[in-house]
């Protein structure tokens, strides 16, 4: 009876056993057939999960773009986070095809060493970096192709861009998937494209473009926009306004109705333009050398400290100066050199700069309770205080700043990004040029009917304090190169507006992607015991090294004494010196010991953490699994019991 009972038990077990098995390969099947494109993403910063501007951008694409992934597999084999960084972003890369509804296609390539697709990679300008003495290179890059064979390349993918791989991959569709350049207008009262020179002053009698329009016009559509003309054309994209001084009402106004039907705009401002200083008025020399634009700024959320100048003792250029007949050499305390901690790496235009120049900057700050979004792009440092701009308008002498320069603990913003619905800064229409007689601008006439009274879409708006930071003697050198002179940046400031240009230009698609979580994940709970524990060695190991330079001093003291060696002592000075020298001798084993119990508990901390991360999920599934169990036999057990 036992035996039939043990073969019904194990007759059904195997039952259930098969039973399970096929229910997995029945769900494995729906899944792949009925879920195919269901997804869940359980990474904290939704690292697999699209924005909605991408996902905007993959619907409306009118024709299929292929992507080429082109990735040294074999090679990749050496090197584990190159390949795990890659299977992320071939996760990335099958999340775009599965949203884009069969728009873009995907291949994985091998480009093996001396193979033909290593010659396309090559050739369609992949950057493929050397791994071994044999010359083998490991590609890692994104080739974008469309339907006329126009191309688009991510180079090498880096792993420090991680934040930005979503922004770099929806830019390429979206380069690839646009055929025509975005269209910039430039409207500037600086000679940015050059003109008649003064051979006076030595200058040429021609003065080229300045090198930032050579480098835009091979990126954008440049236009030269005249807004007195009337309204700017819909097919401009962005506009470029460069140092807007005694612009009349009616363009400022043709400036706020582009931004609030949609346009995109940077916009270059400045309390003081040097380059406009050079240039002196005969008829009024105290007349102030600087642009802005307070009725429209103000509209937007955004104000400029008139007047003021930005002074940072941190990242204050040098300049020669004289000191009494003498060349010295003295911080310039307006001319500043930006560097990574003066920008926002939040923000894709200026995440990747180096190093940025300006001069005479102006200060930006948000008007109280304005529902604007500002994002500062470009702060100074803390050691920062603001100068009156005269005294740099007449000569600032290097020397005088610094003896009147105390710092604030102030970082103040020179450029920002600004996001939102506004209303129009001329609710009535455009004002006149001329105030009347109780110095109010008037409206010219009638509002006109094609009047935008408010935004129809968030506004996005760049706005920087300086136009000085533009000029080429501020980011690019000359060089004679075969009788030709070369420009050769030796600032990001052109980088920086060409990026600014470029995302605004994208249209909100792009405006609209942020920086995301990066997939590296550090166990920050260990790194935090790292930094508490070597905490409390650094103060043991400072204890044990102050006694071991007491020691030492006491022994060499002693042994400096007189004393040529240690027979020409007496035994009380004998047994002295050899107990110092037990104790340095004690006191480096301790330091030894010190240092090994740190790392010994920083890896038994970290051993222990990655298990509980790792494995506790599971195991507390097993744990519920096991209850659960439990608690239906028992019911099951009390069931038979009632019967």
């Amino acid at each position: 009876m036992s035996n039939w009972r043990g073969d019904k038990k194990a007759l059904f077990a195997s039952v259930a056993l098969g039973l399970a098995i096929l229910l997995l390969i029945s769900v494995n099947l729906l899944s792949n057939s009925v879920f195919r494109n269901l997804r869940v993403d359980l990474t904290q910063d939704k690292l697999f999960t699209l924005s909605e501007g991408t996902e905007k951008m993959l619907a409306g694409l009118e024709e299929p773009v292929l992507l080429r992934f082109y990735f040294s597999q074999d090679l990749a084999n050496e090197y584990p986070s190159i390949r795990d960084y890659a299977r992320r972003v071939q996760d990335i890369l099958a999340e775009y095809v599965a949203v884009s509804g069969g728009r873009i296609k995907y291949e994985v390539l091998n480009p093996e060493p001396f193979s033909d697709t290593e010659d396309d990679a090559v050739g369609l300008g992949l950057q493929g970096v050397p791994v071994n003495t044999g010359g083998d290179r490991l590609y890692f890059g994104l080739v974008g192709t469309n339907t006329v064979d126009e191309v688009s390349v991510i180079e090498f993918f880096r792993q420090e861009r991680d934040a930005f791989l979503e922004y770099d991959l929806t830019r390429l569709v979206y380069e690839i998937s646009t055929a025509e350049k975005a269209v910039v207008g430039v409207v500037s009262a600086l000679p940015v494209y050059g003109g008649p020179g003064n051979p006076q002053a030595g200058e040429p009698e021609y003065k080229p473009p300045w090198a930032l329009i050579t480098q835009l016009e091979q990126i954008f559509e440049l236009r030269q926009v005249s807004l007195d003309a009337g309204p700017v054309d819909d097919d401009i994209n962005v506009l470029l306004v460069i140092h807007p001084s005694n612009m009349t009402g009616p363009a400022r106004y043709q400036i706020d109705q582009f931004v609030l039907k949609g346009g995109r705009a940077m916009v270059f401002i400045d309390p003081l333009s040097e380059e406009s200083a050079r240039i002196p008025d005969p008829e009024n020399p105290l007349a102030p050398k600087g642009s802005d634009l307070p009725d429209l700024l103000k509209a937007w959320g955004l104000g400029l400290v008139p007047g003021m100048l930005v002074a940072d003792s941190r990242a204050a250029q040098s300049v020669q100066t004289s000191d009494q007949g003498r060349p010295v050499v003295l911080p310039y305390l307006p001319w500043l050199l930006l560097e990574a901690p003066n920008f926002n790496l939040d923000e894709v235009a200026t995440s990747q700069l180096g190093r940025i120049t300006v001069r005479s900057a102006g200060r930006l700050e948000p008007i109280e309770d304005s529902e604007v979004e500002f994002v500062p792009l470009l702060q100074s440092s803390s050691e920062s205080m603001m100068i009156e701009r005269f005294y740099v308008q007449f000569g600032g002498n290097p020397k005088a700043l610094l003896e009147k320069f105390e710092p604030q603990g102030i970082r103040y913003t020179i450029a920002a990004r600004l996001s939102g619905s506004v209303v129009s800064a001329f609710p009535n229409g455009p004002l006149n040029a001329e105030a009347n007689s109780e110095g109010v601008r008037e409206p010219l006439g009638e509002t006109p009917e094609e009047h935008i009274a408010e935004s129809t879409e968030p506004i996005n708006v760049i706005v920087v304090g300086d136009t000085d930071m533009l000029l080429d003697s501020a980011w690019v050198q000359g060089q004679q190169l075969l009788g030709r002179v070369l420009t050769i940046p030796v600032a990001d400031n052109g980088a920086f507006v060409a990026n600014a240009l470029e995302l605004l230009g994208g249209g909100s698609n792009l405006v609209g992607l942020r920086t995301r979580g990066t997939g590296q994940r550090p166990f920050t709970v260990v790194d935090e015991l790292q930094r508490q524990a070597e905490a409390e060695f650094r103060e043991t190991e400072s204890g044990l090294q102050q006694r071991l330079q007491e020691t030492e001093k006491q022994l060499s003291d002693m042994r400096s004494g007189g004393a040529a060696s240690l027979e020409m002592l007496s035994a009380e000075e004998g047994a002295a010196l050899a107990a110092f020298q037990r104790d340095m001798i004690s006191i480096r084993k301790q330091l030894r010991d010190v240092r090994h119990e740190l790392r010994k508990d920083i890896e038994g901390l970290g051993t222990i953490l990655k298990v509980i991360n790792i494995g506790g999920i599971p195991v507390l599934v097993g744990i519920i699994a096991i209850f659960v169990s439990l608690v239906r036999r028992r019911y099951r057990k009390r069931a038979l019991e009632m019967q």
